[in-house]
């Protein structure tokens, strides 16, 4: 393969890591959470010609587990499935050279690098990073790598051979159009239908009568669906009880949930057995957690959506390793409708039905 390609694509690869959408005069902590939003996800693109070789390329972006740096990881492989290029990075907010600066390391055909890059400025969706790279050899690198984010989901990178004062050459290394894979539609495309407000009118264990209420809304470029709990009382009062997060794990390639609510309970599973059908799609949720003075809970819930009702039922369930019925916990009545396909708990729809609750 040529040996240009590879350093382009290694290059371009390493520097995967930095688009915040802020002006250069603005650069600061907060860059760090809107480059986040941005390269989240699961990427792929294609370089080369017929000349020099195809290559595919794969990155993946996600925060790490202290939520301080955002991690990346790339992989290249060849037109025959061989891989060429790989390695990892994780970007954060530098006080000392007060700016985003990601730190990354890989393999180049078995010998590896490691590489800074720094945000220098910005206007609009458009990024430039000053690239440092040093090769096995002791080889200094440098280049100028501009970002240009024309959506959620497709994003140009350009890399400019340049001087160590970081002054361009004029001559190109690589161009690239990125493509956000969604994943999560992908795997389970009926997940759209949870995209709204949707209201159940229950009674709470004080006998009072309430409203549970479920928000479902995508994030940036749909590739993770994010969910917020609601109780109104019969007063028309509403409280947060809590959020998920729903999202495709391209490690073991499935879907994933983490819910957390205000007083403390923490749940985490995974889905199973999904079925579409016309109008509607069902899964299972199995989960495992804690509540919130810390006992333990497991178990499995299965999970039918339509267009217009959304329920659940337990399958099984323990707390604090001791068997419940599932009778005590299957609610027949437990159907959520859906009120609006806006999911904001401000809109005139849910309002006007909060207010209607004291009215049952």
């Amino acid at each position: 393969m040529n040996n240009r390609l590879v350093t382009g694509f290694t290059i371009v690869m390493a520097g995967l890591v930095l688009a915040p959408t802020a002006q250069a005069s603005d650069i600061s902590p907060t860059s760090l959470l809107e480059y986040a939003s941005l390269r989240d996800g699961n990427w792929t693109t294609t370089m080369g010609n017929k000349d020099s070789g195809m290559v595919g390329i794969k990155s993946t972006g996600e925060w790490g587990p202290d939520g301080d740096n955002f991690m990346t990881d790339w992989v290249v492989h060849s037109m025959k499935d061989e891989i060429v290029s790989r390695g990892s990075g994780y970007t954060y907010w530098d006080p000392a050279a007060k700016t985003v600066t990601s730190q990354y390391s890989g393999l180049m055909d078995g010998k590896p690098f490691h590489g800074t890059m720094r945000l220098t400025k910005g206007e609009g969706r458009t990024w430039t990073w000053n690239d440092e790279r040093t090769l096995d050899d002791g080889t200094n690198q440098y280049f100028i790598t501009t970002d240009t984010f024309n959506g959620l989901n497709q994003w140009v990178r350009t890399v400019e051979f340049a001087d160590k004062n970081y002054k361009g050459t004029g001559k190109m290394l690589a161009t690239q159009d990125w493509k956000r894979n969604n994943n999560l539609l992908t795997a389970a495309p009926g997940l759209k239908s949870l995209v709204g407000l949707w209201k159940w009118p229950n009674t709470n264990a004080y006998g009072e009568n309430v409203v549970d209420w479920i928000s479902w809304k995508f994030g940036p470029g749909q590739h993770v669906l994010l969910g917020s709990f609601y109780e109104s009382d019969s007063n028309g009062k509403t409280r947060f009880v809590g959020d998920s997060r729903v999202w495709f794990n391209p490690g073991d390639r499935r879907i994933h949930f983490h819910y957390t609510s205000l007083d403390g309970k923490s749940i985490t599973g995974t889905a199973n057995n999904f079925q579409s059908a016309t109008g509607q799609t069902s899964w299972r949720w199995d989960y495992q957690g804690f509540d919130d003075v810390g006992e333990s809970m497991a178990g499995a819930q299965n999970i039918t959506v339509t267009d217009t009702t959304y329920k659940w039922t337990f399958d099984w369930c323990t707390f604090d390793g001791r068997e419940i019925p599932v009778a005590m916990l299957n609610k027949p009545d437990r159907v959520f409708n859906k009120v609006s396909n806006n999911p904001e708990m401000n809109s005139a729809d849910s309002i006007n039905d909060v207010k209607s609750i004291s009215k049952r």
